[in-house]
């Protein structure tokens, strides 16, 4: 099975999007917060699924997931961000950089459950 944890500080999303790795065989570990993923860690993760905006009060500049990416591409874990904004500060570009899209890849929020499980195969850790 493949461990995804999955980090949105909207509620709705977390609820939504665990029931959906789930219907999908994927065993869902969700976190609301940059502090309360970087304590999943200590468990087996095989994907990252991280909102790109985690505060809710400061969308627009912060603050972003970077910290959560840099450790789990450290530790060879792939990273899918979603994000319903443009990367207008050039962040997420610089933070992909040298990545291949089976490791590092930006998705829509507006994305289909065929389209989501399609990234999620494509980008989970390799045995």
């Amino acid at each position: 099975m493949t461990n995804v944890l999955f980090v949105d500080d909207n509620e709705s999303q977390r609820m939504i999007m665990g029931e959906i790795l789930e219907s999908l065989g994927f065993i869902p570990i969700l976190a609301s917060t940059v502090d309360e993923a970087k304590d999943k860690f200590q468990g087996p993760i095989d994907l990252l699924i991280t909102d790109w905006n985690l505060d809710p009060n400061e969308r627009s500049d912060g603050p972003h997931a970077e910290e959560l990416c840099h450790i789990a591409l450290k530790n060879g874990i792939p990273v899918l961000v979603r994000t319903g904004t443009d990367d207008t500060t050039g962040r997420l570009q610089k933070l992909g950089e040298g990545c291949t899209d089976d490791q590092f890849r930006v998705l829509s929020k507006e994305l289909s459950v065929a389209e989501l499980r399609t990234s999620i195969l494509g980008s989970r850790r390799k045995e």
